[in-house]
């Protein structure tokens, strides 16, 4: 198989042969910079997101951007970078995922001849961040935006992966989000200037966020958007969803889970978060297991815990805010 070959060899060479020099440094800060100009990174939803986690995480490295900010960019240092390749960047570190047809016994002897011969890290292991304390009341912030219009994100920070309270927050952020969730369905009628609903739920190791996003036209509307915004979630803690609205969800989060698999990439990165989390790649194949199993009582406990008032972070974003 000389495709996996090449591509085991090259991966080695990456890890263990780069040259970390000024000029190289100088280059990936204008790619950083290029790549947060790109819309993925500066829609207003994507900034509010990133503002919803530096309220959310205060104490965690999850607070501050992946991509940094222009300070932080402009504060790294040559040797900084140099002390983090050699610390850091090695095999003692890494994990690596091959997914498709290949023979497993010959892959194992590619990875082991290639990678045993990159030189080992030479600074000490990564240490754990410390644990973010539980948020005592609600958290809000006003960010200006260059956009004629005003948007507004509610996020909750929830369990990390691997927590059994996960599958239900999955399926109850199906229940709020989406073309047939709740926002849309009984939030879009009541707000005429709400042109934008959306939201999500995103995972990390040590956390996770419950997010949801409405954007308004009109700017006498936004106390009202919230407050309605606000009655929804909260709604979601005082009754069990109903039936039909949990068969949809667990099938749409079941949806998510299987077409996230069908790409090699979506089933390398699947396995490799599990490896990494819980030691278990083949536990991957659970997680749809665990959604079909979610039931009515667990979402409404889930949002009782998980999205209560002094958890909620609060984000707008407009012109001269």
């Amino acid at each position: 198989e000389p495709s996996l070959g090449l591509a085991i060899e090259l991966e080695a060479a990456r890890m263990g042969t780069i040259a970390v020099e000024a000029r190289r440094l100088d280059l990936a800060r204008q790619a950083l910079r290029y790549e947060r100009r790109q819309p993925a990174a500066s829609s207003p939803v994507a900034i509010g997101v990133s503002t919803l986690y530096r309220l959310a995480f205060r104490d965690h490295p999850y607070g501050v951007p992946v991509l940094g900010d222009e300070r932080e960019l402009q504060k790294l240092t040559l040797k900084e970078v140099q002390d983090w390749y050699r610390a850091r960047y090695g095999p003692r570190g890494a994990l690596v995922t091959i997914v498709g047809r290949f023979d497993a016994a010959a892959a194992r002897a590619l990875v082991r001849r290639h990678f045993e011969a990159v030189r080992a890290t030479t600074g000490p292991a990564a240490v754990d961040p410390a644990v973010e304390p539980d948020p005592t009341g609600e958290r809000r912030s006003r960010e200006s935006v260059p956009v004629p219009f005003q948007v507004v994100l509610l996020g909750f920070r929830g369990p990390g992966a691997g927590d059994p309270g996960i599958a239900p927050l999955v399926v109850l952020s199906q229940v709020l989000n989406g073309p047939d969730g709740r926002l849309e369905r009984q939030l879009r009628p009541r707000l005429p200037s709400a042109f934008l609903v959306t939201g999500d739920f995103e995972v990390r190791r040590d956390g996770s966020m419950l997010f949801c996003a409405l954007g308004l036209d009109t700017p006498g509307d936004s106390l009202r958007a919230e407050a309605e915004l606000v009655a929804q979630i909260e709604r979601l803690g005082r009754e069990p969803v109903s039936d039909a609205e949990l068969v949809r969800a667990r099938r749409q989060a079941e949806a998510r889970l299987l077409f996230e698999w069908q790409s090699s990439r979506g089933r390398a990165l699947a396995l490799a978060a599990h490896q990494m989390l819980a030691g278990d790649a083949s536990s991957a194949a659970t997680d749809v297991e665990r959604v079909r199993a979610v039931t009515a009582a667990e979402v409404q406990a889930a949002a009782e815990k998980w999205l209560a008032g002094r958890r909620r972070n609060v984000v707008w974003l407009a012109s001269g805010a």
